[in-house]
């Protein structure tokens, strides 16, 4: 069984036959994954060549199996073999809550944590992207997994003190992209309080 994957609703098929008298019928079935058949096309022909498109669309993200059959005028049938392809439209998911949080204060190492999933394929890769409040500072960190937690370790004492929005990008094995989730306020203060003066003295 061969098999692909698409980012968009429709799987189209494209089959061409040849027959030393004549290809009578091509015949072009798509079955869901349980197995049953949802759609199907015919087309005959009459003539030595043959060729068909058929366009399966408006489907939802899932795995599907193509296959198609040739007769000739003969009654000579010739199947081909099954297509496995999954439609995948939909990015990977990030679930609440990620650390840091929104509004939070941070210095020295600060851990960049999320949960990500994707319901039909597989997340391929996850980077979490800095930013100040200008947009001049723009720094990008790719995040490893464990299971479905995705981190990153990030060294704040390398940015200057200010506050930051932190964007999560999540990618799956198609490219669907979700950048949707971002991490407002987030303070890196890695400055220790100046003394202007002090007078300590022992108690008498």
């Amino acid at each position: 069984t061969a098999s692909a994957n698409r980012s968009i609703n429709n799987i189209p098929i494209n089959l061409s036959a040849v027959d030393d008298y004549a290809v009578d019928s091509i015949f072009i079935r798509i079955y869901n994954s349980s197995r049953a058949q949802i759609n199907s096309s015919l087309q005959f022909f009459g003539a030595p060549s043959a060729s068909k498109f058929f366009n399966f669309t408006g489907l939802s993200d899932g795995t599907y199996y193509v296959n198609a059959t040739v007769n000739d005028t003969s009654n000579n049938l010739n199947d081909t073999a099954t297509l496995n392809m999954t439609v995948d439209t939909i990015p990977p998911a990030v679930s609440v809550p990620v650390s840091p949080l929104t509004g939070g204060n941070h210095s020295g190492n600060l851990l960049l944590n999320v949960t990500i999933t994707d319901a039909t394929l597989f997340v391929d890769s996850v980077f979490f992207n800095i930013t100040n409040s200008t947009g001049q500072q723009n720094f990008t960190i790719s995040a490893s997994s464990v299971g479905n937690s995705w981190n990153a370790t990030l060294n704040t004492t390398s940015f200057p003190d200010g506050v930051y929005n932190i964007t999560v990008y999540a990618n799956d094995t198609l490219n669907s992209l979700n950048k949707s989730r971002i991490i407002v306020n987030v303070r890196f203060d890695k400055t220790k309080p100046e003394m202007y003066s002090a007078n300590l003295s022992a108690p008498s």
